[in-house]
């Protein structure tokens, strides 16, 4: 269990997935009514075709007519989110230096902004000396009341709604946190004399 907890095999899903699709693909490829088909002059060149159409079409979705397609596939040219738009704002204009605390729902704060951050919904390293602290930090900064049921209770729920409603300077300046990250339409402690930046409902402030 902790080799499969620490490498993550689940994530290697997708690559079994298109590896299995080789197999399934010669497969159909092999039977009868296909020997029929794929001989057909006409029918090779719509699926090429096909193909290429549907490769443009992932790769320059924002082109595309339906407005949920347009950022589904994050490759290429897309509509970004207000919420990349801001995490790509911050790494770019706020020094690499610079500690940024973010609600628990966003979990592509490390990997878009580049920035550090005193603890994330998901904890990175599996091991104890790495996860204790990581405890310790998740309740305190997410203001989550002793003691934890992990079990029972949606613990990034209650993560969120501490986040929301909590904040103290005192422990910004324990951790040296510069700045935090808040949606507005849910955040009850934004200081808007000290916004920073702001992307449609994100708002990014000082804390110092």
């Amino acid at each position: 269990m902790m080799v499969l907890g620490k490498l993550q095999w689940f994530k290697t899903s997708v690559w079994l997935t298109l590896f299995c699709g080789i197999y399934i693909a010669h497969f159909i490829a092999q039977q009868k009514f296909m020997q029929s088909v794929l001989p057909q002059t006409f029918l090779t060149y719509m699926a090429i075709i096909l193909t290429v159409f549907l490769i443009l079409a992932i790769t320059h979705s924002s082109l595309l007519p339906f407005k949920k397609l347009q950022s589904r596939y994050q490759v290429g040219d897309y509509v970004k989110s207000d919420l990349t738009l801001m995490h790509e704002w911050i790494k770019d204009s706020i020094p690499e230096d610079k500690i940024i605390l973010s609600f628990p729902q966003d979990d592509s704060f490390l990997c878009e902004t580049q920035h550090p951050t005193p603890v994330a919904w998901k904890a990175i390293i599996h091991e104890p000396w790495f996860l204790k602290k990581w405890h310790h930090d998740f309740i305190t900064l997410y203001h989550i009341q002793q003691p934890v049921e992990w079990i029972k209770k949606d613990q990034k729920q209650l993560a969120e709604e501490g986040y929301n409603h909590f904040y103290s300077k005192q422990l910004m300046s324990a951790y040296h946190i510069a700045y935090r990250l808040d949606d507005i339409t849910q955040s009850k402690v934004i200081n808007h004399y000290s916004v920073v930046h702001q992307q449609g409902n994100y708002v990014l402030w000082r804390t110092e």
